[in-house]
């Protein structure tokens, strides 16, 4: 049994989470998709959900959870990611925290904190929490799915079919079954994929191919490593 979060803060604020729930086999159950606007309303859908489903196991947040103590911000992690990306992603997908939207890298810091302060409080159970990349993870999934991933992650008139035919891609596989509201926008696609990637590190029985780097170490809450989905099983 399994019960795992993944969050994608927005670039303007607020943030998206999904949860999928394993009860021994395959498929996990997507059972929540909801977005919230606050980092306390996203604590509240998460603790609320371990108490209805069971025990917390992981939680991807689609979001750096470490800075660099350098001039420029950039990791050491930042540079393996972008390496990782294919040719034809842009490079921006693997930009260092100073280079991303300020929301996006104080949301994903301040809910990591947010987190540990419900474990001190018994409000949660002890739980992996770990940064997450699902632009790159869908690059190394669908490596052949080209246009479909450079149209979900861009502007083009077409973004809500590119979703859908990803989401279908996780269904399809086996992997996923929705139980509850779909996914239907990129920061809901991804979300879900933060969750596949942390069901990846609570059941690593589960044959989900992932790549672990150190990412650092958030202060007082302990090192947070950068895990990457790799393959389905």
């Amino acid at each position: 049994m399994a019960l795992v979060f993944g969050v994608t803060p927005g670039a303007r604020g607020g943030m998206s989470l999904a949860a999928l729930y394993w009860n021994g086999k395959s498929p996990a159950s997507l059972i929540v998709m909801a977005s919230v606007g606050t980092i306390d309303e996203a604590l509240a859908k998460i603790v609320g959900t371990t108490g209805e489903w069971g025990e917390l196991n992981a939680v991807g947040i689609a979001a750096p959870l470490t800075w660099a103590g350098t001039p420029k911000g950039t990791r050491p992690v930042d540079v393996e990611l972008r390496k990782s990306l294919p040719k034809w992603a842009p490079r921006t997908w693997a930009r260092p925290p100073l280079a991303l939207p300020s929301p996006i890298v104080v949301q994903g810091i301040a809910l990591t904190w947010a987190l540990a302060s419900e474990i001190r409080h018994e409000q949660l159970p002890k739980h992996a929490v770990v940064e997450c990349h699902p632009r790159l993870a869908l690059t190394h999934l669908w490596p052949d799915a080209r246009e479909t991933i450079l149209g979900y992650a861009g502007k083009g008139p077409n973004i809500d079919g590119c979703v859908d035919k990803l989401v279908t891609a996780f269904t399809d596989s086996g992997l996923v079954r929705i139980e509850t509201e779909r996914p239907k926008t990129p920061v809901e696609l991804e979300a879900m994929v933060a969750a596949v990637t942390a069901l990846a590190v609570a059941i690593p029985d589960m044959g989900l191919v992932v790549h672990e780097l150190a990412g650092g170490e958030v202060k007082p809450v302990g090192k947070r490593p950068v895990v990457v989905l790799e393959a389905l099983p």
